[in-house]
Formats: structure tokens, C-alpha cells, sequence
């Protein structure tokens, strides 16, 4: 008997440079950029091609911000993250058993842990290209939460209002949803970087969040730093060890040391973030600079 051949697929040029891009730089190439690379490896041949377009992909600035990216998580933690744990369980121990609470843009879902002791649920639009967790309801939240009024005894609402395109719209559905005398905890960023892209539309001062909860008929309790100025401090220096260029273009004087101060203080300033960090977790400082994130924690009047 005549063993079967194997039928072969066909690869295209297309689909190596797509698969060398995902491997690398982490995400899908641009139209344009991948019919030019696929026009190259084609004429200059896919052993000799592959090799030079790796090499390529490896000395962009891209890869090498990456790289610097994950060489910082493993020396730094985000104080901000800290805080927002600590004020996250603070609320959560503040809800009487049984009660039924949202999470408003829960995401993946990571404070249902603090509420075992209620009834928790969650909802999402789930349009960001990340992972979501077990979300009770897909909705938008600046039209319709699909529940009845006064549905819920607590609400946590956490870095999500910059992602709203109509924040008031979302702070009245919220409301809506609230129990008389409910309690709504909301943190938002003032000083963040574009993320979760192109769901991305805000920053908030306090008097910004001041003016919206009030706008939605909320009883304001406290809106606070979330965060101190030290901890603002580390995540601009973060910032400057991730995104800053690996070098300037030219070849004048000014572009030689101009390059040599990047190479150096790139590395001075990831040291140097997690050392804010570090001073904003034991002396958080209020009195002077701005937060990169506010706390706001509002009642619906009964």
C-alpha cells in the first residue's frame, strides 16, 4: 500500500514578515510597512531575507524600548498600584456582607477577590484587545447598564472614566443604578500616559471630577490624591527609562553628546524612579507638585 503524501501549504512572504513582526515587536504590522517588506524578501530571497529582517527588527527603537520596559518591571513596583490596593480593600471592608456591589469596567476582574463576603458583579464593553474576566454584563456604560434602578448597594468604578467618551453620561447611568445612600469609589488618572488605545479620551483634575459628580446629583464624600508627589516623580522618570529615543539623528556635536546623555540616563532614570517609589510608599507627599492619580468616593443622596 502507497503511504499518502502529505499535502504542503503554501507561506507566503506576507505571512513570515507578519509572524517575524507578532514575535518581536509584540503586535500586527501596518498595511503599508508589510507589503514593503514582503516586496523585499521576495526579491532579495527568503534564507538571505529572514536573517536581515530580524536584525532589523532587533535594533529598531521599538524592540529596544521593550526590552528597557521589561528590564525596569523587574526592578521597579508602582506605588500607585499600592495605594490603589490599600484604598481598594479599605472600601471593600466597608461593605456589610451580602451586599450586592459592581464593578463598572471591571476588565479582568481583579478586585472580585475583596468581595467574597458580597455579591459581586461586573460589567464591560469588552472592545480593548485585552484579557477580560467573567463579565455579568456587556454594556456600555454611557448608555445602559441592563438592570433595573437601584439595583446595586456598592460601586467601584476604577481607572476607568478617561476611557469614557461621555464621562457625565456614565455618572448618570451609575447613579441610576445606585441604591439611595449607595456608595460610588472612583479613581481616574491626571498624569498617565495614552493607553488601552483608541478608548483613550481623558485626564481629570479634582476640579473637573468635582464638577462631574455634582453634575450627576452625587454627594461628594472625598476626592484626594491618590498617590504623592514622589510617586508622580518615579512614574515621569519610568516613563523617560521606557519612551525616551535611544539616540537623536545627526552627526554634529551637539548629537554626540546628545546621544551619549540618553544612553546614560536612561538607566539613571529607571534607578532613579524605583527610588521615588520606594520614598512615595514611606512619606507621601501632598503639599506640593500634583498626583498622577485622584480618589474620589461619592454617596447617592437617599
Amino acid at each position: 500500500m502507497t503511504p499518502q503524501s502529505t499535502p504542503s501549504v503554501a507561506i507566503s512572504e506576507e505571512d513570515i514578515v507578519r509572524a517575524i513582526y507578532r514575535g518581536i515587536l509584540k503586535r500586527e504590522p501596518a498595511p503599508e510597512y508589510l507589503e514593503r517588506r514582503s516586496a523585499r524578501l521576495r526579491k532579495d530571497g527568503v534564507a538571505s531575507g529572514i536573517t536581515q529582517l530580524i536584525q532589523e527588527f532587533l535594533q529598531t527603537d521599538e524592540y529596544r524600548r521593550s526590552q528597557e520596559a521589561r528590564r525596569s518591571a523587574k526592578l521597579l513596583f508602582n506605588s500607585s498600584r499600592v495605594y490603589l490596593q490599600k484604598i481598594s480593600e479599605e472600601f471593600a471592608n466597608s461593605v456589610p456582607a451580602g451586599s450586592l456591589v459592581l464593578d463598572a469596567g471591571a476588565g479582568l476582574g481583579p478586585y472580585r477577590p475583596l468581595y467574597n463576603h458580597a455579591r459581586y458583579e461586573s460589567a464591560d464593553f469588552e472592545k480593548v484587545s485585552k484579557k477580560y474576566g467573567d463579565t455579568t454584563y456587556v454594556c456600555d456604560l454611557t448608555h445602559r447598564i441592563p438592570v433595573e434602578d437601584n439595583r446595586f448597594d456598592f460601586i467601584i468604578f476604577n481607572q476607568v472614566l478617561e476611557h469614557l467618551k461621555e464621562p457625565l453620561a456614565a455618572l448618570n447611568e451609575l447613579r441610576r443604578v445606585l441604591a439611595p445612600g449607595g456608595v460610588i469609589l472612583c479613581t481616574c488618572a491626571l498624569f498617565y500616559e495614552q493607553h488601552e488605545e483608541p478608548y483613550d479620551f481623558f485626564r481629570y483634575t479634582r476640579y473637573g471630577l468635582s464638577y462631574l459628580f455634582e453634575q450627576a446629583a452625587f454627594e461628594i464624600e472625598i476626592i484626594d490624591w491618590l498617590e504623592g508627589f514622589f510617586g508622580t516623580c518615579g512614574y515621569m522618570l519610568e516613563c523617560i527609562a521606557k519612551f525616551a529615543p535611544v539616540t537623536v539623528n545627526g552627526e554634529s556635536a551637539e548629537a554626540g553628546w546628545a546621544n551619549a546623555f540618553l544612553s546614560a540616563f536612561r538607566f539613571v532614570a529607571s534607578a532613579a524612579a524605583a527610588m521615588f517609589y520606594k520614598m512615595d510608599i514611606a512619606w507621601k507627599i501632598t503639599n506640593a507638585g500634583f498626583p498622577k492619580n485622584y480618589v474620589v468616593k461619592a454617596r447617592k443622596p437617599k
